[in-house]
């Protein structure tokens, strides 16, 4: 399971977004099917926060066979069918085989050089 072995290494599975600065992760992700840190509990992150909206391919989530628990992204090679877009997602079975990205754990940003000077 690649979400336990990355978290073992204290990562995660990347988040995605059609954020412009993403576009070198998407031009990669689009050229083949890959995981993403989003699983069904709810659809939930990996980091357990709530997905707010998310692009579905047609039919999708479709929970097909009742064990399809965890999302990719469509990649290009396949979006010539009826209703599969590139950058959309697909539920699949969570042990199927495929590329994903990892990322450090969320951290926040504390902005310091509001107060250089004030000494």
């Amino acid at each position: 399971n690649v979400k336990k072995k990355i978290s073992s290494l204290g990562y995660i599975l990347m988040f995605y977004s059609d954020d412009p600065q993403n576009s070198i992760i998407q031009n990669k992700i689009l050229t083949q099917w890959t995981w993403i840190g989003f699983y069904r509990d709810g659809w939930k992150w990996s980091d357990n926060t709530s997905v707010t909206s998310i692009k579905w391919s047609l039919f999708q989530p479709d929970n097909f066979g009742g064990n399809q628990y965890c999302a990719r992204l469509i990649s290009i090679v396949f979006s010539e069918f009826s209703g599969i877009i590139p950058g959309w997602f697909d539920d699949l079975l969570c042990a199927d085989l495929h590329a994903f990205f990892c990322q450090s754990r969320k951290f926040n940003l504390v902005d310091l050089t509001s107060d250089v000077g004030k000494q």
